[in-house]
């Protein structure tokens, strides 16, 4: 039996899909940065509000600017490649060499503009739409943190052979993503958006994340355990998949249809639920075939469930909002095909 979208809030459908049941139709969702406003909170909180009401979204990450886990710790950053759809810079950082890593403080916390500035954002998301919609916060993999202080350098860092060095940094910058992450859910976020632009072969090998990776991850997915909507993105092609498979998290996002595994494979393997959808080169591209042909793909893979239906990555922040309107379009039709929901 087909039951009516008005019976079920969106925070309870996302619960039932974490919890492996029967919902009225897949999600959707969408994140794209807001360079405009992201580092004014007020207006942060509005512009996402007036998002999740425009497009009717099912869930909502509070989108904050890639930068802003080191904007405290460098000398300088340029955020205007983001407003023509790339992303964030250090220009200018204290830390060239492994040995400088010495300089960054021993004792990091979040008693610092940017991640005051990233709490006060969530603190006014929540207060217009916490009731609801889930509201998720995006963390940082301190491996992909410490490629960001460096200016890219940290596979160069993670050679050195200043094992000890490298080791100290990675706990500091883990222990204050613990503190953020622990009073984001304090506040009443439902979960975090843990992102590691790391777990890739074509980053580094699996030994090296193994040592350099994956526990921090792991003290932070532990550190985000009272969280109900915790996820894992592994960024870019070519993932080492086998070290995912075992992370405590409900949802796992990755670059479908980019990248292996298949949309499938994640689905057999694995008992998460799937953040996937289109990829991102065909969103920016409004590519309505790809589109149609890649949600279809999806739902055939996983029958529409443990499902979260978004891009695979950020998009850019000047979409067209007919793409949207398309794209929950062929979602709708493809929810009826596969006998999920009748739209009155």
């Amino acid at each position: 039996m087909i039951m009516e979208k008005t019976k079920m809030s969106k925070i309870e459908r996302i619960k039932r899909i974490i919890n492996k049941e029967t919902t009225d139709y897949v999600p959707f969702s969408f994140k794209s940065h807001l360079p405009q406003v992201d580092h004014d909170p007020a207006a942060f909180a509005q512009a996402l509000e007036e998002k999740v009401q425009q497009y009717d979204l099912d869930y909502v990450g509070l989108s904050s600017n890639g930068m802003f886990t080191v904007e405290d710790y460098v000398d300088e950053v340029d955020h205007s490649p983001v407003f023509k759809g790339g992303v964030s810079k250090v220009v200018k950082t204290p830390y060239q060499e492994p040995l400088d890593l010495k300089k960054l403080p021993s004792d990091l916390d979040i008693n610092t503009a940017s991640y005051q500035r990233e709490l006060k954002s969530l603190t006014y998301l929540l207060d217009r739409i916490g009731d609801q919609v889930p509201v998720t916060v995006t963390s940082f993999s301190p491996l992909t943190i410490l490629d960001k202080l460096t200016q890219g350098q940290a596979v160069k860092f993670i050679r050195s052979g200043e094992d000890e060095l490298i080791h100290k940094t990675l706990e500091n910058l883990t222990n204050v993503q613990i503190q953020y992450v622990q009073a984001a859910l304090d506040l009443g976020a439902s979960g975090i958006y843990l992102a590691s632009q790391f777990i890739s072969y074509d980053r580094v090998t699996a030994e090296e994340y193994l040592e350099f990776g994956k526990p921090y991850d792991l003290k932070i997915l532990e550190a985000a355990k009272a969280g109900w909507f915790n996820s894992f993105h592994a960024h870019g092609t070519n993932i080492i998949f086998d070290l995912v498979k075992d992370y405590p998290i409900q949802v796992f996002n990755w670059h479908a249809f980019e990248a292996l595994p298949t949309v499938e494979e994640v689905f057999q393997y694995t008992d998460f639920v799937l953040n996937c959808g289109v990829d991102r080169f065909s969103f920016n591209a409004f590519n309505r075939n790809v589109i149609r042909d890649q949600t279809y793909q999806i739902y055939k893979a996983t029958q529409g469930q443990r499902l979260l239906l978004s891009p695979s990555c950020g998009t850019n922040s000047f979409f067209d909002p007919e793409l949207i309107d398309y794209i929950k379009q062929v979602k709708e039709e493809t929810d009826r095909v596969f006998n999920l929901r009748t739209k009155a």
